[in-house]
């Protein structure tokens, strides 16, 4: 596969969908060179017109001065036609964004490929990003709901109008935040934008980097308060690591906490975490009930987790993977967070790290998330003015923010510090006595089951339910009786497959099946034989 992304035109746009077949990725390919192609012929062609057209006026007018006129509109407009091309042709090859870019027969290709979430997730990405959409991406967008938008003036002056909401933290021992003010113009007072805000309004994937002990806990704990107030049935899953019952209440607000002691057993830990991500991918998403994952202390967990193996968080999809369960854990957490936030389906990752290197999130993942560093007056750490990927401008303990608040948060998205709203010493310490009872996650009574080339995170854990009741199954009973091995594995993964589609209220059809097993990574006969196989489950099913 590596061998497969290794190009030099648009390695980040091939990385970005590596967990694809080979042969997705070959068209992926194929696309984007024809859009770069694309780019260099339509600045071509202003340039070519602009010499016709003064040549011609030229020697109709027979005033030479009237012809180098027109040419010159002409040229200056292909010179500004061929630079617009030019920074996007650049856009899609550092950033790895293609959809926003394409024509409408490519785009409907693209979005084949890569699903139709993941290219509108491309547009309006690209779009916040300044660079100019195709009619056929606008088009897109505008069908699924999902116009294309750009913050401006007017926008940032009413968010800023809008009175503060107070977090909700679920437990009569929270202390109301009040809302931070500043004197307006008019001689009233105005709410402060604060990283709260930031975070919430609206919610995006967001990847928060903090030295120990400079507030992070509590920034979190209101955003996610504020998270739940705004989006009532929306839902909240939370994990952390640390064993600390002060810092409990952070937590209030979850819907589905989980806090495993990761030296005591680390593989069940990291089968439990598993599980509940797998849960909370099939939780149905909406504008109104946006889904929220929120993962403390990455690093320490990436750590204590590094010995895990695949193959035995769960040895049905991964019977020979050798990966460790971290390296699964963050390209789990980086593909949920960038790719998934077009079906609102949101990721908050917390850091103590401040370089890519230490980290593992490379500087390319963070340009679709928004990235937060935090400092405080007695910790500064991060805020050095250095060259890390979280590294924030200096900023020096005297300055007027940290003079007001205890933390403040710096946004790499719009360069700017944030404060974020302080609780007194007082507040904190009874929070931190309270004892809230969270929802703590329990074990779920599932087992993961073979991800068939699935896209769609609900049938992947539809599946697991459908392995339960198979056992019986007098299908299953006749699959193995089949005395070939390989067919016998092959007609199973069809018929789980079949029974999965149905589950899911999905049509069962030949050139969907077909597609499938062609690029299926577990069966050769099956790749080989797919078309015996369809035949085979189709008396199988009673078709």
């Amino acid at each position: 596969m590596l061998a497969n992304i290794s190009g030099d035109r648009v390695p980040r746009l091939l990385h970005r969908y590596a967990n694809l077949p080979n042969p997705k990725l070959d068209q992926i390919e194929d696309l984007a060179d024809e859009a770069l192609k694309g780019v260099v012929s339509s600045s071509a062609l202003p340039l070519m017109t602009g010499l016709a057209v003064g040549f011609g006026v030229a020697g109709f007018s027979g005033v030479p001065i009237v012809g180098a006129a027109a040419a010159g509109y002409f040229l200056y407009s292909a010179v500004e036609c061929a630079l617009q091309k030019g920074k996007q042709a650049e856009y899609i090859k550092e950033v790895g964004l293609l959809a926003h870019a394409l024509n409408e027969a490519d785009l409907v290709r693209y979005a084949e490929i890569v699903g139709v979430e993941a290219a509108i997730g491309e547009i309006l990405q690209a779009y916040q990003d300044g660079q100019t959409i195709t009619p056929a991406a606008r088009k897109l967008c505008q069908a699924m709901g999902k116009t294309p938008k750009r913050r401006t003036i007017a926008t940032f002056l009413e968010e800023i109008k809008q009175l503060q909401t107070v977090p909700d933290l679920n437990q009569p021992q929270a202390i109301p935040t009040p809302a931070a003010t500043v004197p307006s113009i008019a001689g009233g007072t105005c709410k402060i934008h604060t990283a709260v805000d930031d975070l919430v309004n609206p919610v995006r994937s967001s990847y928060i980097s903090a030295p120990p002990r400079t507030g992070k806990g509590i920034l979190i704990a209101l955003a996610m308060g504020e998270f739940k107030q705004r989006y009532p049935q929306g839902s909240l899953y939370t994990y952390t690591p640390k064993q600390d019952p002060k810092e409990n209440w952070y937590w209030s607000v979850s819907d589905q906490h989980f806090n495993p002691d990761l030296d005591q057993n680390p593989t069940r830990a990291a089968q439990s975490l598993y599980a509940m991500i797998r849960h909370w991918q099939s939780l149905p998403s909406s504008p109104a009930a946006p889904i929220l994952f929120v993962c403390d202390e990455l690093s320490a967990t990436m750590s204590r987790l590094k010995p895990v193996k695949m193959s035995d968080v769960d040895d049905v999809l991964f019977t020979e993977d050798s990966r460790s369960f971290s390296v699964w854990l963050l390209d789990f957490l980086i593909h949920e967070a960038s790719m998934r936030q077009s079906v609102d389906r949101f990721v908050w990752v917390m850091t103590p790290l401040c370089t890519v290197q230490e980290s593992g999130v490379s500087a390319s993942a963070l340009k679709s998330l928004r990235n937060y560093t935090l400092a405080s007056r007695e910790n500064l750490k991060f805020a050095d003015g250095g060259t890390a990927a979280f590294a924030a401008p200096k900023i020096s303990s005297d300055h007027p923010l940290l003079q007001r608040y205890q933390t403040i948060a710096y946004s790499h998205d719009s360069q700017t510090w944030l404060p974020i709203p302080t609780l007194s010493v007082q507040d904190i310490s009874q929070l931190s006595q309270s004892d809230p009872k969270l929802k703590a996650w329990g074990e779920l009574p599932i087992t993961p089951a073979p991800e068939w080339n699935s896209s769609s995170p609900s049938e992947v854990f539809t599946c697991a339910y459908a392995q339960s009741f198979m056992k019986a199954d007098p299908v299953l009973e006749i699959i193995n009786s089949e005395p070939d091995p390989e067919k016998r594995e092959a007609l199973t993964i069809a018929y789980q497959w079949a029974i999965v589609r149905q589950e899911n209220g999905s049509e069962i059809t030949r050139s969907d099946f077909l597609n499938r097993a062609k690029n299926d990574r577990q069966s050769a006969y099956l790749r080989d034989h797919r078309e015996a196989i369809w035949d085979d489950l189709q008396g199988l099913m009673g078709e």
